[in-house]
């Protein structure tokens, strides 16, 4: 990871650098502020820092957790396909699970579901062009407004990329 954009709300932007910005000196490229408006959403967000972000290969990880361990290994990601990596973990609580339709469309199989809910972490990384393929597909979302990682992965996955699952400890 070479530079840093954290995307926060005007009302939090003190608040955030004073918790972060010490660690600025981790990336070469910098860490960098982008203000919204307010809280934005999932497909907001990622139409927000895409032209920041460009067709390089990105890591998303959403403010409402930390992810408890370090970043798996990116590979798998090929160049000039949109690829993406999604992180999962176990223990998630009845609404964090994942759906059956999720399940399927991950190729995952929970032998019980009741012990071993898996759920999304807030953690997926694009390969080169896949934040690009995922912001078009935010704007075309319609009325129902129903955008989240579940739906980047199908249609990732409808337009023949790849998808990673991993597993993480701690989430």
């Amino acid at each position: 990871i070479e530079d840093l954009l954290v995307l926060v709300p005007a009302t939090l932007r003190d608040q955030v650098r004073d918790s972060i910005g010490g660690t600025a000196r981790r990336f070469p490229g910098g860490l960098r502020y982008l203000e919204s408006s307010g809280a934005a959403d999932f497909a907001s967000a990622l139409e927000l820092v895409a032209p920041f972000v460009g067709s390089r290969p990105c890591v998303v990880h959403q403010g409402n957790g930390l992810l408890g361990e370090p970043l798996p290994a990116l590979s798998g990601l090929r160049a000039g396909r949109p690829d993406l990596i999604l992180l999962v973990y176990q223990g998630a609580n009845g609404r964090d699970q994942l759906n059956r339709a999720a399940r399927q469309l991950l190729h995952i199989a929970e032998l019980d579901e009741e012990q071993s809910a898996l759920g999304m972490a807030g953690v997926c990384i694009f390969g080169e062009g896949a934040l690009a393929s995922a912001t078009t597909m935010a704007g075309q979302r319609g009325a129902a407004g129903a955008f989240d990682v579940t739906t980047v992965a199908e249609k990732i996955a409808a337009d023949g990329g790849k998808l990673d699952v991993r597993v993480v400890d701690s989430w």
